[in-house]
């Protein structure tokens, strides 16, 4: 009999993890948001959870009874995600900041500051071949719409740069965050940077603002 009901707890588990998947691509789809790994596992956690609920409730597991618990739990969905990213930033990521070693150069007759060759290299002279002109084309880019601080994402790595010098550096230690050869940058404001140096690391690219 108890072998009865673990069969009956593990399928009705694997059943909550499926559907459960199925909601968070239908979910993706429909909004177009990338792909979050942390999101994803929490949505597949609370899932298990659900299926068990389910089961033990006498209720058929569906796809549709899933998803209906899912979105009445997407405030614990939301508390797990943030637990595992929080977890994450902590234990698969390596975060380190800079003070800038020289004074920053700002263009002749404008009000925009540009990275120095040796800036440049001492940004990109660890990534991979396949990133290190991405990387630099992104900077230029920066400068070019005259930003004074922003974030660089380039494969496993989140940069930040301010008067076009690195001051900020995350790098995820496992295929934790890693997000192929796309490089891509964007403006953040000098609060988020402050806030980022004060709690001593970096959070994750959607909440650099």
């Amino acid at each position: 009999m108890t072998d009865i009901v673990v069969m009956d707890v593990l399928i009705a588990m694997f059943a909550g993890i499926v559907y459960s998947a199925f909601f968070y691509a239908k979910n993706q789809t429909s909004t177009g948001d990338p792909f979050d790994p942390t999101k994803a596992i929490s949505t597949l956690i609370v899932g298990a959870g659900v299926g068990v609920g389910v089961q033990l409730s006498g209720l058929p597991i569906t796809e549709l009874s899933i998803e209906t618990q899912l979105l009445a739990f997407a405030g614990i969905i939301a508390l797990v995600d943030a637990g595992i990213k929080a977890i994450g930033n902590k234990v698969l990521t390596k975060t380190k900041f800079f003070r800038q070693l020289s004074q920053a150069v700002m263009a002749e007759g404008t009000h925009v500051y540009t990275m120095t060759e040796a800036s440049l290299q001492w940004l990109t002279g660890d990534l991979p071949f396949r990133l290190q002109d991405p990387v630099a084309n992104a900077v230029k880019e920066a400068e070019a719409a005259g930003s004074y601080t922003y974030a660089i994402r380039a494969g496993n790595n989140i940069f930040l740069i301010e008067r076009a010098q690195l001051v900020g550096h995350k790098k995820y230690l496992l295929s934790w965050g890693v997000f192929g050869s796309n490089v891509v940058w964007k403006k953040i404001s000098g609060e988020t940077l402050a806030a980022c140096r004060k709690k001593g690391f970096i959070p994750e690219w959607g909440s650099l603002t």
